[in-house]
């Protein structure tokens, strides 16, 4: 007996649950809500917040399989397959280490517009917890404690160490 999916069939002996799949329409709204929140992040997404704006799992890997995408480490996908500025491989490095990463040293500074300095490397700081292992090219650095008013907001949510005054005028 055929019957439409996500409906029980009956059966002489049980009742069968087809599972429902997730229609074209609503993974292309996903989609747009995942573009939106990627804007802000130069188009660079975790798996997980594409998955919550409500792509599914297939679409992800099917625009993976098609290159359409592409990924730029285990948990992180560029939403377009052209080359990736500076301002995107952060967003991969700060993205790959977790929630409380930060761009920390050069990058930190290159990132607010200091442009004398040439460091090529992304230096990420990583408060202390298990170790991460990644595929971005990102050094990871010795990891450490910080309270959470010594984190400084900047345009692109990563979050910068603070300098500390010390009361002595200089």
């Amino acid at each position: 007996m055929r019957c439409p999916q996500g409906t029980p069939t009956a059966t002489a002996t049980a009742v069968e649950w087809r599972p429902m799949r997730i229609s074209v329409a609503a993974a292309d709204l996903g989609l747009a809500r995942a573009r939106t929140h990627a804007r802000d992040q130069e188009y660079i997404a975790v798996r997980r917040q594409l998955y919550r704006a409500g792509v599914p799992r297939w679409l992800v890997r099917r625009e993976v399989r098609l290159r359409r995408w592409q990924r730029t480490g285990r948990q992180t996908v560029a939403l377009h397959n052209g080359p990736l500025p500076v301002e995107a491989r952060r967003w991969v490095a700060v993205l790959a280490h977790g929630p409380r990463a930060a761009l920390s040293g050069v990058s930190a500074l290159q990132h607010d517009g200091v442009s004398a300095l040439t460091d090529h490397a992304i230096h990420v700081l990583v408060p202390k917890g298990p170790p991460n292992v990644t595929r971005t090219g990102a050094p990871r650095p010795e990891p450490r404690s910080w309270p959470g008013g010594d984190r400084a907001q900047c345009d692109l949510r990563l979050r910068v160490p603070r300098r500390h005054s010390s009361g002595c005028a200089s």
